[in-house]
């Protein structure tokens, strides 16, 4: 029907028969390896980010110390947090004595920046609690805005 012969379709079999073993052999003997190029890759760059953040926790560390060894031992007040200014205790930035807010509104201070909050100068009031306390921008604004009810 198709014009071949069956030494031609033995042949023509024998042959695709050698090819498919030989690319089966050449895929089986071929050496696996463990990790594909994406892992490898993947791989690579953890390694990177794990040793660039234990040179930034190293650093980090160093700049905690230095920065130990240069505050006072005895003596030092703590730092505040602007969380409540109008807290009726403890330290804040406006009363670092911790004394009752009655004291506080008594502390010079407090009653200078009062009067610019109330006087709507709020650049200059945060410019003073700055100067004073020495805290940043964005905590000496919120502490304002705080006084001011403008939360």
């Amino acid at each position: 029907m198709f014009g071949i012969t069956v030494v031609e379709a033995i042949i023509f079999l024998a042959v695709v028969g050698i090819v498919v073993g030989v690319l089966w052999a050449i895929f089986v003997s071929r050496p696996k390896t463990a990790v594909s190029v994406e892992e490898q890759y993947i791989e690579r760059l953890n390694a990177q980010w794990a040793k660039q953040r234990h040179e930034e926790t190293q650093k980090a560390e160093r700049i905690r110390r230095e920065t130990e060894q240069r505050l006072p031992t005895s003596g030092s007040t703590p730092i505040a947090t602007v969380s409540d200014p109008t807290a009726s205790a403890g330290p804040s930035m406006m009363n670092p004595s911790g004394t009752a807010r009655g004291a506080a509104e008594a502390d010079p201070d407090y009653q200078a920046v009062l009067a610019l909050v109330q006087q709507g100068k709020v650049v200059q009031a945060v410019r003073k609690v700055r100067q004073d306390t020495g805290i940043g921008l964005a905590d000496a604004k919120k502490f304002i805005d705080q006084m001011a009810g403008r939360r």
